[in-house]
C-alpha cells in the first residue's frame, strides 16, 4: 500500500471499527 493511501485507509479502518462497536440507531 503506498504510503499516500495507507492515513485514508486508517481513517476508514477506525470508522468500520466504530461503527461496528456503536448500537443500531434509533
Amino acid at each position: 500500500m503506498r504510503e499516500h493511501d495507507r492515513p485514508l485507509h486508517d481513517l476508514i479502518a477506525r470508522y468500520s471499527a466504530d461503527d461496528a462497536w456503536r448500537p443500531s440507531r434509533p
